[in-house]
């Protein structure tokens, strides 16, 4: 009977060491579900920290590094167009720049794998690109108008006349640093920029007098354009680059448009 009553306490002694076992490792499938639930949910999470034209600048809040295909922006319900889309890390933030659908008040929303924040702004300035933003140096061309560059935008130019025609204001940067070239003599235009249909436009913003000292010394001229009608620029024509001594570099900025 002895050994009975024996056998007895022991099964049950490891009886309980096989619940507690058991218990233990219950718990830790739970911890790691659960953990994983937890980590699914914030480690891609942000914030919109500012959103000023077409900017939104985001913190990655979260625990993951977000990739660039994981991040949307979404203007007034529609998918906006991200322009560098870039993977920001966890605790680190991202300036991102986009092509709105519209302009005008509008509600923007940014959205990760675990959350969606949104912000409204009113009367936004929209930003719009092109193939010639880079100061761009010219020389070897030495008739008027020679040197040629076409502006290819970021979205086609009806779309852009036709945020034009309803938009406040509207402006874009020309400017010209000249060293012994011209871009008017008492002879015509060797410097212009072409207008939304074509149009050769002589003028220039600020007007176009310090490179036509033409002494061989570094000089410049421009500004900003904002004759609405006019706008965006769709290309720029330069000469008196070719002789010796003779070169420019010309800078041509996004298109600004407020609603």
């Amino acid at each position: 009977m002895s050994q009975i009553n024996c056998m007895k306490g022991i099964s049950g002694i490891i009886a309980t060491i096989l619940l507690v076992l058991i218990a233990i490792s219950l718990v830790g499938v739970a911890y790691v579900f659960f953990s994983g639930m937890i980590e699914g949910r914030t480690g891609k999470t942000i914030s919109l920290l500012d959103s000023f034209d077409n900017i939104v600048v985001i913190s990655n809040d979260g625990t993951q590094t977000i990739q660039a295909d994981e991040i949307k922006i979404f203007v007034n319900g529609q998918e906006a167009t991200i322009l560098n889309p870039q993977a920001i890390e966890s605790h680190k933030t991202a300036t991102l720049e986009f092509i709105p659908i519209e302009n005008g008040n509008v509600n923007v929303k940014v959205i990760s794998p675990s959350n969606a924040v949104s912000l409204n702004i009113e009367n936004r300035w929209v930003l719009i690109g092109h193939n010639h933003e880079a100061r761009t140096h010219v020389t070897g061309y030495e008739s008027a108008g020679s040197y040629s560059a076409t502006l290819t935008y970021d979205l086609p130019i009806s779309s852009i006349i036709n945020m034009l025609s309803s938009a406040t204001e509207a402006r874009q940067y020309l400017f010209y640093e000249c060293k012994g070239s011209v871009l008017r003599t008492d002879g015509g235009a060797y410097g212009w920029w072409t207008s939304r249909d074509g149009t050769k436009m002589t003028y220039w913003p600020n007007g176009n007098s310090n490179c036509d000292i033409n002494d061989g010394v570094w000089r410049q001229d421009g500004g900003y354009i904002t004759s609405i009608n006019e706008l965006p620029i769709t290309g720029l024509r330069l000469g008196d680059t070719g002789d010796s001594g003779e070169e420019g570099y010309y800078t041509i900025g996004k298109l600004w448009i407020k609603q």
